[in-house]
C-alpha cells in the first residue's frame, strides 16, 4: 500500500478521515467542502494500492505504508463499483490490523439530489461520530478501572517489597561474596599535575545486578596534600549513578579503599562504568595501582584521552538484593535524591567493608595466645576481648561523616560464664590520641565519650553518643572494653555490632545545653 511522501504525516494525524474509491471521488468531492472531515481516495494501479487526498492528482514520489492509518471513520460508498474498488484496501486492512479496528462501510443511497445526498452524508457522520464517542467513553471507563486496579496492585507490591527488604535486612543471610579481584601489579596510575581535575573511567567486568561494594587500591599518598577523590558508579545505558562518593585526600590510606552502595543493586544485567576524578588543591594527587595487562580492550582503563594497556586493580563484592541497607561515610547525594520523603538517606548502618577497615589501637602482644581484636566471618561484629590489666581498644577511622549527630552501637558478651565487662565508645578528631580518649569527657581528649557502661553476660545493650554536626570534619569511632579491677577477663567474648549513624537536627539545642 502506497501514499505520497508529502502526505504521509497527515494520513496518520488525529484528524477524522473518510476513505472513498477513486471511481466515486469526482461525484462525492463536494462533500468535503467545510466539512471538518478529511477525504482520501483509494485506487488500484500497476504500482499497487494508492491512498491520497481526494484533491491529489499526482501519484509520483510514493512511499510505502507499513501501518494502517489512524482515526479513519469509515469507507464511504455510493455504488457497488466503489465498493468493489475498495475490496483490495479492505483485505490489506484485515491483514495489517486487528479485525475489531476495521472501519465500517458508510453507504449513501440517494444518488440524484446533491442536497439530499449531503444531508444523508451528515446524518451518517453524526451517527458514526456518536458511536465512536460512545466506544471511546466505554474504553475510557474500562481504562480508568484498570488504572485503579493497577495502582492498587502497584502499591500492594511496593508494600510487599518494603516488608521483604526489611525482613531480608534483618535475616542472617550469607555475607557478601568477593566475586571479582584484579590484583595490583607494580604499575601505578598517577594523575598529571598539569591536568586538574583529572578523570579516569573503566567498564566493570561484572553487570550491575547484585553489585554491593567496589574496592580500588590506593598506591601512594603524599603528606600535606589536599583535595578530593570523587568516585561514581554509573549505568552506561541511561547514565544513572548507582553510587557516588567523595573522599578527602587526608582520609585516604595506602591499600584497599572500600566504597559501599547504600543498597545492593537491583538491576538488569546492564553494563556499569567506574568513573574517578581527582580534584587537587595542594600537592601531588594520590596514585592508584593498576592490574596486569588487560587482553580485553573494552575493560581497559581510559585516561588522558587514551586507553591504557591495563585495567585498575579492583575488588568487586556482590550480594543478594534487598538483604541490607548500609551507608558509606563518603557517600554523596544529588539534589534529586534528597527528597522530603527520604531526607536522611545518607545515614544508616555502617557496612561490612567499612567495619573491615578497623585499626587496632592496642594490638596483640607476642605473649598473648589469641587475638583480642578481630572481626567475625560475617564481617558484621567486632570482637574486643578485654585484658586482665589495661584496655582493649580499636578504631574505625573516618567513619562518622559530616552532618551526622548521633551514633549508636549494640554490645553483647556472648559467654554466660564470663564476668561483667565495661564497654566505652568515643568520637575523636584526626589529631586526638585514641589511647586517652576513653578517660573522661573533655574537649581536649575527645569529641564525645559514652562513659563506661557495665554489661552482664548475654545482656544486649545499646551505647549512644550525640554531638553537634561538623560541617567538614570526619570523626574516628573508638571502641574499648575492660574488666573491673580485680576481675578476670576469661571468656570475655565482647562483641560490637549494628553501628548506626543518624542525623536529628531537632535535638541540637538539647545537645548544646
Amino acid at each position: 500500500m502506497l501514499t505520497t511522501k508529502e502526505h504521509i504525516k497527515s494520513l496518520y494525524s488525529a484528524n477524522q478521515k473518510i476513505i472513498i474509491a477513486a471511481k466515486e471521488a469526482e461525484k462525492l468531492k463536494f462533500l468535503s467542502l467545510n466539512s471538518g472531515v478529511e477525504f482520501y481516495q483509494y485506487k488500484n494501479s500497476d504500482q499497487g494500492g494508492i491512498i491520497t487526498p481526494i484533491n491529489e492528482e499526482n501519484s509520483s514520489n510514493l512511499v510505502k505504508i507499513n501501518l494502517v492509518p489512524n482515526f479513519v471513520l469509515g469507507f464511504l460508498i455510493s455504488s457497488e463499483q466503489g465498493k468493489q474498488e475498495l475490496a483490495t484496501l479492505i483485505k490489506w486492512w484485515l491483514e495489517s490490523s486487528n479485525q475489531k479496528q476495521i472501519p465500517s462501510y458508510l453507504k449513501l443511497t440517494n444518488q440524484e439530489n446533491p442536497l439530499a445526498l449531503k444531508s444523508e452524508f451528515w446524518q451518517l457522520i453524526f451517527n458514526k461520530v456518536s458511536q465512536e464517542n460512545t466506544n471511546i467513553a466505554q474504553r475510557l471507563a474500562r481504562l480508568q478501572k484498570q488504572y485503579w486496579q493497577l495502582r492498587s496492585l502497584y502499591e500492594n507490591t511496593q508494600n510487599a517489597f518494603t516488608a521483604i527488604e526489611s525482613f531480608l535486612s534483618q535475616a542472617k543471610l550469607p555475607a557478601l561474596q568477593l566475586t571479582f579481584e584484579n590484583a595490583a601489579s607494580r604499575e601505578i596510575m598517577t594523575p598529571k599535575p598539569t591536568q586538574n581535575p583529572h578523570q579516569l573511567k573503566q567498564l566493570l567486568p561484572l553487570p550491575g545486578s547484585g553489585l554491593a561494594t567496589i574496592e580500588i587500591h590506593i598506591a601512594k599518598i603524599y603528606p600535606r596534600t589536599m583535595g578530593k577523590l570523587n568516585v561514581s558508579v554509573v549505568q552506561t545505558d541511561d547514565d544513572t549513578a548507582l553510587g557516588q562518593w567523595s573522599i578527602p585526600y587526608e582520609n585516604l590510606r595506602e591499600g584497599w579503599l572500600s566504597l559501599e552502595l547504600p543498597t545492593i543493586a537491583i538491576l538488569p544485567k546492564n553494563d556499569v562504568e567506574l568513573r574517578i576524578e581527582w580534584h587537587t588543591n595542594i600537592g601531588p594527587a594520590p596514585s592508584l595501582f593498576l592490574g596486569e595487562l588487560q587482553p580485553v580492550p573494552q575493560f581497559r582503563t581510559y585516561a588522558d584521552g587514551n586507553y591504557l594497556p591495563r585495567s585498575l586493580a579492583l575488588r568487586l563484592w556482590t550480594g543478594l538484593p534487598g538483604s541490607r541497607k548500609v551507608m558509606s561515610p563518603y557517600s554523596i547525594y544529588t539534589p534529586e535524591a534528597q527528597t522530603k520523603a527520604k531526607p536522611l538517606a545518607q545515614f544508616g548502618y555502617l557496612g561490612e567493608t567499612t567495619i573491615s577497615q578497623i585499626v587496632e589501637i592496642t594490638p596483640n602482644l607476642p605473649t598473648e595466645s589469641f587475638k583480642h581484636i578481630c572481626i567475625n566471618q560475617d564481617l558484621n561484629k567486632i570482637l574486643t576481648h578485654p585484658r586482665d590489666e589495661g584496655l582493649t581498644m580499636a578504631m574505625l577511622p573516618f567513619s562518622f561523616p559530616p552532618g551526622a549527630t548521633h551514633l549508636s552501637a549494640t554490645v553483647i558478651t556472648e559467654k554466660a560464664e564470663a564476668n561483667v565487662i565495661e564497654y566505652g565508645m568515643a568520637l575523636i578528631e584526626a589529631g586526638m590520641n585514641p589511647k586517652t580518649c576513653c578517660q573522661e569527657q573533655s574537649p581536649e581528649l575527645n569529641v564525645a565519650f559514652s562513659g563506661w557502661i557495665t554489661v552482664n553476660p548475654l545482656e544486649q545493650r545499646q551505647i549512644k553518643l550525640a554531638v553537634s554536626p561538623a560541617e567538614n570534619k570526619f570523626y574516628h569511632i573508638v571502641i574499648a572494653t575492660k574488666v573491673p579491677q580485680g576481675s578476670s577477663s576469661k571468656l570475655g567474648w565482647a562483641y560490637w555490632l549494628n553501628f548506626l549513624i543518624e542525623s536529628n537536627p531537632e535535638l541540637l539545642g538539647e545537645i548544646k545545653n
